[in-house]
């Protein structure tokens, strides 16, 4: 449930904030014409870049869940089975749940200002 609504919440953000790679991306993604998805590189990239320098949620969440990405992202690269899903399943939870403690307390700050 939680990871549900997490992910929602940012792909809203995302959505809102970066519409043109947002969608750009996606469609690409989905285009069925397009069978080498590695050619939707460029539509990420914009994506990433806009991400990182335009939704500010995820700098708040980068920035006060850094210890527990760093965490998450030691476990991926120790990872030398493929078995990362269950592996870091801990590590993972920890995120989802820093990200959603971050995003409530946007919330309610956004509340409080009304």
């Amino acid at each position: 449930m939680v990871s549900r609504v997490l992910d929602e919440y940012i792909i809203q953000e995302v959505a809102r904030t970066c519409p043109e790679p947002f969608l750009g991306f996606h469609r690409c993604m989905e285009d069925p014409a397009i069978k080498d998805k590695s050619e939707c590189a460029t539509f990420q990239r914009d994506l990433q870049h806009c991400v990182k320098t335009q939704v500010t949620v995820y700098h708040h969440i980068e920035s006060k869940c850094s210890d527990i990405i760093q965490k998450y992202q030691t476990c991926l690269m120790k990872d030398t089975e493929g078995n990362t899903s269950s592996k870091c399943y801990n590590e993972l939870k920890s995120l989802r749940e820093c990200a959603m403690g971050v995003i409530q307390d946007e919330q309610q700050k956004h509340q409080a200002g009304k």
